[in-house]
C-alpha cells in the first residue's frame, strides 16, 4: 500500500511486464539487422557484376588487339601495294580486292587492245582496197549509176534540163549536195532558184561582197543568197547554213 502511494506521488505508474511488451522491444532490432544484410548482399552482387563486365570488356579489348596485330602482320607485305592503289583512286582493303581490281583492269585493257587491233585491221583492209584497181573501177561504176539515177529524177521534174551528167548542173547544186542535202530534186530546185536570183540581182558592191564572204551568219534569207559571190558556194560552211535556212523560206 505504501509502495503504490509512493509511486503515485512520483507521477509514474509502472506497467506490468508481459510477453507482448518483450516482443515489441525486440522486433525492431531484428528487422534492422535483416535489412542491413539484404543491402550488403545487393551491394556484393552489384560489385561482382561490375567486375564481371570489366573482365569481359578487357577480354574483348585484348582479343581485338590480337586480331589487329595478326591482320597487320598478315598484310604487311601488301601495304605498299595498297598505297599505290589508293594513289590511283582504288580503295582495296585486302589482297582479294586488289586482285579483283587488277583482273578487271586486265580485261578492260584486253578489250581495248582487241578493239584497236580490229580498227587497225579494218583501216589496213580499206587502205589496201582503195589501192586495188578492180575495186576502184567497181566503185566508180556504182557512183556513176547513182549520178545517172539522180539526173533522171531531176529531169522527170524539170524536163528542160539538158545536162548529160550531174556535174553539169552547176556549182550551187554540187555545193548543196556536198553540204548534205539528200533530196536531189530539192537541191536542184534550190540551186536553180538561187542562180535565177543571182542573174537578176544587180552586182554587189565591194563591201557587200566582203561581208557576204566573211560574215558568220546562222540564217541566210533569199536576199542574202542573192548577194553572195560565186566563190561563196565553194564554202562548205556557208552552204550548210543556206541549206538549213531554206527550211524557213
Amino acid at each position: 500500500m505504501e509502495q503504490n502511494i509512493a509511486a503515485a506521488n512520483d507521477g509514474q505508474v509502472a506497467a506490468p511486464e508481459t510477453k507482448d511488451n518483450t516482443e515489441v522491444d525486440i522486433a525492431p532490432q531484428e528487422a534492422g539487422g535483416a535489412g542491413e544484410e539484404a543491402t550488403q548482399a545487393f551491394s556484393q552482387d552489384e560489385v561482382q557484376k561490375q567486375e564481371a563486365d570489366g573482365n569481359a570488356t578487357r577480354a574483348f579489348s585484348q582479343r581485338l588487339k590480337r586480331e589487329k596485330e595478326k591482320y597487320d602482320k598478315e598484310y604487311e607485305p601488301y601495304k605498299e601495294l595498297f598505297e599505290e592503289l589508293r594513289a590511283l583512286g582504288v580503295e582495296a582493303e585486302s589482297p582479294r580486292e586488289a586482285l579483283l581490281f587488277l583482273r578487271a583492269e586486265s580485261e578492260a585493257y584486253a578489250q581495248r587492245q582487241s578493239h584497236a587491233e580490229k580498227v587497225s585491221a579494218e583501216e589496213m583492209f580499206y587502205a589496201a582496197l582503195e589501192a586495188e584497181p578492180a575495186y576502184l573501177a567497181a566503185k566508180e561504176m556504182a557512183y556513176e549509176k547513182m549520178y545517172a539515177d539522180d539526173l533522171a529524177a531531176i529531169k522527170e521534174v524539170f524536163p528542160d534540163v539538158t545536162a548529160s551528167h550531174v556535174s553539169q548542173l552547176g556549182q550551187v547544186y554540187l555545193s548543196l549536195m556536198r553540204a548534205g542535202l539528200g533530196d536531189v530534186v530539192a537541191a536542184y530546185a534550190a540551186a536553180r532558184a538561187i542562180e535565177e536570183r543571182m542573174a537578176k540581182a544587180p552586182p554587189a558592191s565591194m563591201g557587200s561582197v566582203a561581208n557576204a564572204a566573211g560574215e558568220d551568219k546562222e540564217y541566210y534569207s533569199p536576199a542574202d543568197v542573192d548577194r553572195l559571190p560565186k566563190k561563196a558556194y565553194n564554202n562548205a560552211g556557208i552552204m550548210a547554213k543556206i541549206k538549213k535556212s531554206m527550211t524557213k523560206w
